[in-house]
Parts: structure tokens; C-alpha cells; sequence
């Protein structure tokens, strides 16, 4: 069966208690939860795609998140930080 996609253009791709898999077209989002910790993670083969879904993810993740004065920071898969589990 496959997931209607979302308005928006949000595809839901899997889920689970730990884990949230979306299809944003041009970048898949992982949305994964700790006790302490939301991890968000955007892959794009586009760097321009990457950047501009950055972008809206993180504002809209601060909009939902303004009253704890949430800040999303991105870092590179590469980095120690953005290798962190």
C-alpha cells in the first residue's frame, strides 16, 4: 500500500517508535528520538536541494518549538557531531 503524500509535497516513507522516514522530493528526512535528543537528518544528492530543505525543516521545527526556544543546528555527516548516535 503506499502513503498519500502529505500537503506540502510530505511523503511518509516508514515509521516506528524510534523513527520517522519522509520523502520532502528533492531530500529524505530522518527524524529519530532519544530521552534527550531529536536528531534530524536531510539527505539530498542536490547540495542547493540539501541547503533549501535545510532551511525549511529547521524553520519549521522552530516555529512548532518557539515556547522551549528550540534552535536547530545542522552538521555535516561527515563531522564528529553529525556522526553522533
Amino acid at each position: 500500500m503506499l502513503t498519500p503524500v502529505r500537503p506540502g509535497g510530505l511523503k511518509v516513507l516508514s515509521t516506528s517508535a524510534e523513527q520517522l522516514v519522509v520523502d520532502l522530493c528533492t531530500a529524505t528526512w530522518t527524524i529519530r528520538s532519544t530521552p534527550d535528543h531529536l536528531i534530524l537528518r536531510l539527505d539530498a544528492a542536490d547540495p542547493a536541494a540539501l541547503e533549501q530543505q535545510s532551511a525549511r525543516v529547521a524553520h519549521r521545527i522552530e516555529q512548532f518549538a518557539r515556547r522551549d526556544d528550540l534552535k536547530v543546528v545542522w552538521t555535516p555527516a561527515g563531522s564528529p557531531e553529525g556522526n553522533r548516535r
